[in-house]
Protein backbone atom coordinates (compact mmCIF):
# COMPACT_ATOMS: atom_id res chain seq x y z
CA UNK A 1 0.00 0.00 0.00
CA UNK A 2 2.74 2.39 0.69
CA UNK A 3 4.03 1.72 -2.88
CA UNK A 4 0.93 2.83 -4.09
CA UNK A 5 0.53 5.56 -2.28
CA UNK A 6 4.08 6.78 -3.40
CA UNK A 7 3.14 5.84 -6.78
CA UNK A 8 -0.26 8.05 -6.76
CA UNK A 9 1.56 11.05 -5.09
CA UNK A 10 3.96 10.73 -7.95
CA UNK A 11 1.40 10.42 -10.67
CA UNK A 12 -0.58 13.30 -8.92
CA UNK A 13 3.39 16.28 -9.78
CA UNK A 14 2.41 15.27 -12.85
CA UNK A 15 -0.55 15.97 -12.97
CA UNK A 16 0.20 19.24 -11.61
CA UNK A 17 2.85 19.53 -13.76
CA UNK A 18 0.65 18.99 -17.10
CA UNK A 19 1.38 15.50 -17.95
CA UNK A 20 -1.98 14.01 -17.97
CA UNK A 21 -2.30 10.87 -20.10
CA UNK A 22 -0.57 7.66 -18.98
CA UNK A 23 -0.15 4.32 -20.75
CA UNK A 24 -0.44 1.30 -18.60
CA UNK A 25 -1.65 -2.15 -19.05
CA UNK A 26 -3.83 -4.48 -16.43
CA UNK A 27 -0.44 -6.62 -16.96
CA UNK A 28 1.63 -4.31 -15.12
CA UNK A 29 1.10 -4.89 -11.70
CA UNK A 30 -0.81 -2.47 -10.16
CA UNK A 31 -0.59 0.44 -12.23
CA UNK A 32 -4.52 0.05 -13.23
CA UNK A 33 -5.09 0.09 -9.73
CA UNK A 34 -2.62 3.12 -9.18
CA UNK A 35 -4.20 5.22 -12.00
CA UNK A 36 -7.95 3.89 -10.66
CA UNK A 37 -7.09 5.84 -7.65
CA UNK A 38 -5.45 9.06 -9.46
CA UNK A 39 -8.71 8.99 -11.56
CA UNK A 40 -10.80 8.98 -8.24
CA UNK A 41 -8.64 11.37 -5.91
CA UNK A 42 -6.63 14.21 -8.18
CA UNK A 43 -7.74 17.48 -7.25
CA UNK A 44 -6.35 19.76 -9.76
CA UNK A 45 -8.09 21.49 -12.81
CA UNK A 46 -6.64 18.20 -15.58
CA UNK A 47 -8.37 14.92 -15.90
CA UNK A 48 -6.54 11.83 -16.26
CA UNK A 49 -6.73 10.57 -19.87
CA UNK A 50 -5.40 6.77 -18.83
CA UNK A 51 -4.94 3.86 -21.90
CA UNK A 52 -4.35 0.92 -21.27
CA UNK A 53 -3.98 -2.55 -23.47
CA UNK A 54 -5.31 -5.51 -24.06
CA UNK A 55 -2.62 -8.41 -24.52
CA UNK A 56 -4.37 -11.96 -25.02
CA UNK A 57 -4.02 -14.90 -26.67
CA UNK A 58 -7.58 -16.04 -25.87
CA UNK A 59 -9.52 -14.38 -28.73
CA UNK A 60 -13.20 -14.86 -27.00
CA UNK A 61 -15.58 -12.32 -26.45
CA UNK A 62 -15.85 -13.47 -23.11
CA UNK A 63 -12.09 -13.10 -22.29
CA UNK A 64 -11.79 -9.49 -24.10
CA UNK A 65 -15.34 -9.01 -21.47
CA UNK A 66 -13.60 -10.20 -18.39
CA UNK A 67 -10.20 -8.25 -19.17
CA UNK A 68 -12.30 -5.23 -19.81
CA UNK A 69 -14.36 -5.18 -16.85
CA UNK A 70 -10.98 -5.87 -14.73
CA UNK A 71 -9.40 -2.61 -16.25
CA UNK A 72 -12.92 -0.71 -15.50
CA UNK A 73 -12.77 -2.08 -11.48
CA UNK A 74 -8.99 -0.81 -11.55
CA UNK A 75 -9.61 2.31 -13.08
CA UNK A 76 -12.63 3.39 -11.59
CA UNK A 77 -14.19 3.83 -15.25
CA UNK A 78 -13.52 3.00 -19.00
CA UNK A 79 -9.95 3.89 -20.05
CA UNK A 80 -10.23 6.48 -23.29
CA UNK A 81 -8.32 3.57 -25.29
CA UNK A 82 -7.62 0.08 -25.09
CA UNK A 83 -4.24 -1.06 -27.38
CA UNK A 84 -4.80 -4.36 -28.81
CA UNK A 85 -1.23 -6.65 -28.25
CA UNK A 86 -1.06 -10.34 -29.78
CA UNK A 87 1.99 -12.32 -29.28
CA UNK A 88 1.73 -14.81 -32.25
CA UNK A 89 0.78 -13.91 -35.45
CA UNK A 90 0.89 -17.13 -36.54
CA UNK A 91 -2.82 -17.58 -34.99
CA UNK A 92 -4.99 -15.66 -37.16
CA UNK A 93 -8.00 -15.28 -34.46
CA UNK A 94 -6.34 -11.77 -33.75
CA UNK A 95 -8.34 -9.86 -36.04
CA UNK A 96 -11.95 -11.78 -34.24
CA UNK A 97 -9.97 -10.44 -30.45
CA UNK A 98 -9.82 -7.24 -32.01
CA UNK A 99 -13.09 -7.27 -33.26
CA UNK A 100 -14.26 -7.83 -30.01
CA UNK A 101 -12.72 -4.63 -28.53
CA UNK A 102 -14.46 -2.91 -31.19
CA UNK A 103 -18.04 -3.96 -29.47
CA UNK A 104 -17.27 -3.25 -26.64
CA UNK A 105 -16.26 0.08 -27.66
CA UNK A 106 -19.59 0.58 -29.73
CA UNK A 107 -21.26 -0.72 -25.86
CA UNK A 108 -19.50 1.99 -24.40
CA UNK A 109 -17.54 0.13 -22.26
CA UNK A 110 -14.37 1.63 -23.26
CA UNK A 111 -13.51 4.38 -25.91
CA UNK A 112 -10.85 3.99 -28.63
CA UNK A 113 -9.59 0.56 -29.63
CA UNK A 114 -5.78 1.28 -30.87
CA UNK A 115 -3.00 -1.88 -32.26
CA UNK A 116 0.09 -2.23 -30.30
CA UNK A 117 3.09 -3.02 -31.52
CA UNK A 118 1.94 -4.23 -35.48
CA UNK A 119 3.46 -4.35 -37.89
CA UNK A 120 2.18 -3.93 -41.64
CA UNK A 121 1.31 -6.80 -42.40
CA UNK A 122 -1.28 -7.41 -39.67
CA UNK A 123 -1.84 -3.73 -39.53
CA UNK A 124 -3.68 -4.52 -42.32
CA UNK A 125 -5.50 -7.66 -41.62
CA UNK A 126 -7.44 -5.68 -39.08
CA UNK A 127 -8.02 -2.17 -40.97
CA UNK A 128 -9.08 -4.71 -44.01
CA UNK A 129 -11.46 -6.56 -41.67
CA UNK A 130 -12.84 -2.72 -40.80
CA UNK A 131 -11.40 -3.11 -37.15
CA UNK A 132 -11.63 0.70 -36.29
CA UNK A 133 -8.20 1.04 -35.33
CA UNK A 134 -7.32 4.43 -34.25
CA UNK A 135 -3.77 4.35 -33.72
CA UNK A 136 -1.02 2.18 -33.77
CA UNK A 137 1.63 2.27 -30.82
CA UNK A 138 5.02 1.35 -32.09
CA UNK A 139 8.72 2.27 -30.98
CA UNK A 140 10.53 4.54 -32.65
CA UNK A 141 13.66 6.97 -31.98
CA UNK A 142 16.72 7.50 -33.80
CA UNK A 143 18.25 4.33 -32.85
CA UNK A 144 14.92 1.80 -33.51
CA UNK A 145 13.63 3.19 -36.95
CA UNK A 146 11.80 0.30 -37.67
CA UNK A 147 8.59 2.18 -38.89
CA UNK A 148 9.97 3.46 -42.12
CA UNK A 149 10.15 -0.28 -42.65
CA UNK A 150 6.54 0.57 -44.44
CA UNK A 151 4.86 1.30 -41.20
CA UNK A 152 5.30 5.22 -41.59
CA UNK A 153 3.83 4.95 -45.45
CA UNK A 154 1.08 2.64 -44.26
CA UNK A 155 -0.21 4.88 -41.73
CA UNK A 156 0.10 7.79 -43.61
CA UNK A 157 -1.86 6.54 -46.59
CA UNK A 158 -4.53 5.50 -44.23
CA UNK A 159 -4.55 7.93 -41.70
CA UNK A 160 -3.53 6.35 -39.31
CA UNK A 161 -1.81 7.76 -36.04
CA UNK A 162 1.01 6.27 -34.75
CA UNK A 163 1.86 6.74 -31.02
CA UNK A 164 5.22 6.42 -30.87
CA UNK A 165 7.13 5.31 -27.45
CA UNK A 166 10.72 5.05 -26.75
CA UNK A 167 11.46 8.22 -28.16
CA UNK A 168 14.79 8.94 -26.14
CA UNK A 169 15.77 5.04 -26.44
CA UNK A 170 15.04 3.91 -23.45
CA UNK A 171 17.59 6.87 -21.50
CA UNK A 172 20.57 5.87 -24.50
CA UNK A 173 19.32 9.71 -26.19
CA UNK A 174 19.08 12.13 -23.03
CA UNK A 175 21.60 12.79 -19.92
Amino acid sequence: RGDEDAAVATLSAYMDAGFTTFDTADIYGQSERALGRLRANYTGDATPVIFTKYVTQDASLAEARRVNANSRAALGGSPAMVQFHWWDYSDPRFVDAASHLATLRDEGLLGEVAACNFDVAHLRALVDARVPIAANQVQYSLLDRRPENGMLAFAKARGLPLACFGAVAGGWLSE
